[in-house]
This record gives C-alpha cells, structure tokens and sequence, in this order.
C-alpha cells in the first residue's frame, strides 16, 4: 500500500516539476549573480558578445547618473543599452557580410560590398525590436543606474531567416556559418 502511495507521489511531483517547468520559455540570457558588494556580474562585463554554458548570447548594458528625476535617468540607461545592442549587432553582421563576400559565392547571389551597409542596418533594424531591457540595477553609492538588453543568438538566426528584405543568400550564409563566426568574435566564459 505504502509502495502504491509512494508511486502517486512520484508521478505527482514528476507531473508538477513538468508544468512549472514549462511556465517560462524565456533563455536565462546573462549571469545575475553580484559580487560582494552586491554589483551584479553584468554590470562589470559590460556590452559583449558572449558564449557560455548558456548559449551564444548578444548583450547590451547603459548607464546614466541618478542625478535628477530617477525615471528619467532609468529612460536614459535604457536608451545607452539599446544604442549599445545596435552597435554590437552591426559589428557582428558587418562581419558576417565580409566573410560572405570573401567566399565568392555572395557575387553569384547578387550581394556586394556595395550592399553591406545597407544589409547590415537593415538585418539590425529587424533584430532590435526583440531586445527589450531585462534588468536594471541602482548604484547607490555611486549615483548611477544601469539597464541591460539581450537576445539569444538563435533567435537573431531565426529573425533574420524570417525577414523579407534581407539578402537570401546572407541569410542562407548567416545560418551555415553564423555560429562559427559568432565563435571567433565571442568572449568565451
């Protein structure tokens, strides 16, 4: 009898473990662990192109002084953070548009280095919707306030191979080849 119960049991917290498991898809995207002084790591690491036991990960951090109306400041950190992502993205697509067109086959697909700055803005204009800011974190004692956006480098691979106005061929080269690249150019933790 007591076997029986044990076996419920089981299977209940099996089935439990299952559904509070599937509440949140969302990629646990940087390391909210804080020093000492109770700074979180990712204020330290800053903007970077990571990969860790995670994953491959593009992260964005902005700061601003608290001086003067705390959610105006807030605004203004979320605003570096951004502009922070726009530019760590565009760097990596520039990147991958060279390494394209260095293989040959980007001519055949009609793609130059003519249209790298113009593919680069746009594959940047599709992804940046996706990074909203994840976390904020208030430095008290130094009157500073931070903001942190992220997205997971399979969601930029599947944003881009849904995006119309992009070169099929950089998509095409950015999913064969993206994580080799992204590699290259990552911080490695």
């Amino acid at each position: 009898m007591n076997a029986g119960k044990n076996v419920i049991n089981m299977v209940l917290g099996l089935i439990l473990l299952q559904i509070s498991g599937c509440t949140s898809n969302e990629v646990v995207l940087f390391n909210k662990t804080t020093d000492t002084n109770g700074k979180p790591q990712w204020v330290s690491q800053g903007t970077v192109t990571l990969k860790s036991k995670r994953g491959r990960t593009f992260l964005a951090v902005g700061a601003a002084s608290t001086q003067g109306a705390f959610s105006a400041q807030a605004s203004v950190a979320n605003q570096r953070a951004k502009l922070q992502a726009e530019l760590i993205l565009k760097r990596f697509f520039d990147v991958v548009s060279r390494d394209y067109i260095a293989t040959g086959a980007a001519e055949i697909a009609g793609y130059t280095v003519q249209d790298v700055p113009q593919n680069v803005s746009k594959t940047t204009a599709v992804i940046l919707p996706y990074m909203q800011i994840k976390e904020h974190w208030h430095d008290v004692e130094n009157n500073m306030i931070y903001a942190i956006t992220g997205i997971d480098y399979r969601q930029v691979v599947e944003r881009v191979s849904e995006a119309v106005l992009i070169n099929a061929g950089f998509k095409a080269y950015l999913k064969a080849q993206g994580n080799d690249i992204f590699d290259r150019i990552a911080i490695q933790r």
